[in-house]
């Protein structure tokens, strides 16, 4: 699915959900032009219908009254903050009736991702669109001429074509009303956990959210679909894959005995992933902040290839490869004066590298500031470990730091002063040697002796 949110809090992620990012997730993917974000990629003539209904204020009432009837059987506080977000978007945000709204792919406690399209019904091609729309802070209510968050201001900087990368998220438009923040960027990622769920089941009722829009009388029926379209969703199928097709070659096999998965997979996502990254560094000087499986999508597409074997045939041969986006960039931090990006905190526990770890943990009045490209570097070499050892997966020592940072008790994980992490111990013997040494390399536990993605990008293994 799509990419932009993280926390959908009641989602099937099972770990290290920190509450502040979003990653939009999108289940179908498309080809995107990087337009300027001032304009949709629409026809000039933004909204092709009819003008809005005057809304009285008694309708208005009576609708708050029938959607708190429809809300009653919600009792988790993120759900109903999503559900309210949505509809209130629909019926008051005119800008947003340049789209369509299909689903809702996820939510946090920060926000809400929506998947759309554009509602110019003469296009032949309708383009989907994730459309992530982002709470504003109590204290700002109300207020519509608020600075945009940093995410966003962000990633209007990336499409700028002076700073545009193919493999980060692209982003179409950005605005506010008077509640929220809007943008919207490419739907990216294919839809990676429906090989393991029957697509006929149909949508339960607390599945679906139903409303009506006064402004242009109609009701909509929008499907709850969280996301999959991310790195951890793509493991989970992945691993499933090996394990159908080992235990029809070795019935009654135990599936941990299933291989591990494909190392030039595991290389076309990770490539794609670093040199995104370097990019953001190199030519943006910004930071992302918050590397992890969630804030990589992943989208299968066919790309024509020549056959060797058959020159002479007009059609070309077809084989998949693997897309990928970096998104989620409500963690980033960009460097001032062309000086280069600190971070005071990295965005998840588990990726978080021992000098930002050392500094909580000491119970320091002021983080120290640690060098962010260097963080970022780290958080990668975490998702390669994933990537290589499973979903959700990483290194003993750094859920161990996770689980004591979470936890009441004094008791602390003790890095060591210099070095590789200590991860001997959690590499599975299958791993390729050279992988290993890209692990070790990445996740050095001092930043200074960290290598940089430069070298990373250059290892005969990442060349393949």
């Amino acid at each position: 699915m799509l990419a932009l949110l993280n926390p959908h809090d009641h989602h099937h992620h099972h770990h290290h959900h920190d509450g502040h990012s979003m990653s939009i997730r999108a289940d179908s993917g498309y080809a995107s032009s990087n337009a300027a974000l001032s304009t949709p990629p629409a026809s000039p003539d933004r909204r092709p219908f009819a003008r809005p209904k005057i809304v009285s204020a008694e309708s208005l009432r009576l609708l708050e009254l029938a959607d708190s009837a429809s809300d009653a059987a919600f009792t988790d506080a993120n759900t109903l903050k999503a559900r309210r977000a949505v509809r209130y978007a629909v019926r008051h945000s005119a800008h947003l009736d340049a789209f369509r709204i299909d689903r809702i792919l996820g939510y946090g406690s920060n926000g809400v991702v929506v998947a759309g399209h554009l509602a110019d019904d003469s296009k032949q091609q309708q383009q989907p669109v994730a459309i992530k729309i982002i709470y504003k802070a109590a204290q700002h209510v109300g207020e519509q001429n608020q600075p945009m968050p940093r995410e966003i201001q962000l990633i209007k900087l990336l499409a700028d074509e002076a700073y545009a990368h193919q493999g980060l998220l692209h982003a179409f438009d950005a605005w506010q009303d008077d509640r929220h923040f809007y943008l919207v960027t490419e739907l990216f990622g294919s839809d990676w956990l429906s090989v393991l769920f029957d697509p006929a089941t149909p949508a339960a009722p607390e599945d679906l959210l139903v409303f009506f829009n006064p402004r242009r009388s109609t009701t909509h029926t929008v499907r709850v679909s969280p996301g999959s379209a991310d790195v951890w969703a793509w493991s989970i199928a992945q691993r499933h894959h090996n394990e159908q097709s080992h235990l029809r070659r070795h019935p009654g096999a135990a599936p941990e005995t299933a291989p591990l998965p494909d190392p030039r997979h595991v290389r076309q996502v990770f490539r794609k992933a670093v040199a995104a990254v370097h990019h953001l560094h190199r030519v943006a000087n910004t930071a992302h902040g918050d590397i992890k499986e969630e804030n990589v999508l992943v989208q299968s597409v066919t790309v024509p290839c020549a056959d060797p074997d058959h020159a002479d045939r007009p059609q070309p041969h077809w084989h998949h490869a693997l897309d990928v986006r970096v998104c989620d960039f409500g963690h980033a931090v960009r460097g001032a004066d062309g000086k280069r990006p600190t971070l005071t905190s990295y965005g998840t526990a588990h990726s978080t590298p021992p000098e930002l770890q050392d500094s909580r943990r000491q119970g320091a009045s002021t983080p120290a500031a640690a060098d962010g490209f260097a963080a970022d570097v780290f958080a990668l070499g975490v998702l390669l470990f994933a990537l290589l050892h499973g979903p959700g997966r990483a290194p003993s020592i750094l859920e161990a730091a996770a689980a004591a940072r979470g936890s009441s008790s004094s008791s602390s994980v003790r890095f060591p002063a210099s070095g590789p992490l200590p991860i001997a111990d959690d590499v599975d013997p299958r791993v390729p040697p050279e992988c290993v040494e890209i692990l070790e390399g990445m996740t050095m536990v001092r930043p200074e002796q960290r290598w940089t993605l430069d070298r990373v990008l250059e290892h005969p293994w990442m060349r393949g």
